[in-house]
């Protein structure tokens, strides 16, 4: 969907993983006019039927999640992205470990990169002081995001931790001068 007043013509990655295994991908350019839609299907994507949701449940899932991510191909910024997991987001999954990386902006601003070699769920920043500009997110795995954090008011010390379901860990962050 473009909500905006300009068309868009952004990349369109359809990713199948099973863990961290990547199952099969495409992606392709798209074009959607202003304030419009364009509504394609998996198969029709990958050239194949291949069951994505699970829902004639023919043996045995090759695959326990699916990614759908749009790109800005000039900047690489990310438009959006979606997760569907096929056979429930309770799967028994492999323990994400996070990396976190912080990069200062201004005295109140710090973005915060956080990466993951396995499909992390519902990644969660804790930052006394701090907003964010999103929270609770699923990473892919090999991928990023990265967070905006802005003061809550007058500056507080930034520093934080990042956890998600399947972590076994969480991982501070703080400013690299504190």
């Amino acid at each position: 969907i473009n909500d905006t007043e300009v068309p868009i013509n952004p990349e369109l990655r359809l990713s199948l993983l099973n863990g961290s295994t990547l199952v099969a991908e495409t992606t392709t350019r798209l074009t959607i006019a202003a304030r419009s839609s364009v509504e394609l299907t998996a198969d029709a994507l990958l050239g194949t039927f291949t069951d994505v949701s699970y829902a004639y449940m023919f043996g045995k899932p090759n695959h326990d999640a699916v990614v759908v991510t749009l790109i800005d191909p000039d900047s690489g910024k990310l438009l959006a992205e979606s997760f569907h997991f096929p056979t429930g987001i309770g799967a028994s999954r492999a323990p994400a470990r996070l990396q976190t990386q912080v990069m200062r902006i201004s005295d109140s601003a710090y973005s915060l990169t956080i990466a993951s070699d396995e499909l992390a769920l519902a990644v969660a920043i804790e930052a006394t002081g701090w907003r964010l500009s999103d929270n609770y997110f699923n990473i892919a795995p090999g991928r990023e995001r990265t967070i905006l954090l802005c003061a809550d008011g007058t500056p507080s010390r930034f520093s934080g931790r990042v956890t998600a379901l399947n972590s076994v860990t969480s991982v501070g962050f703080h400013a690299a001068s504190e």
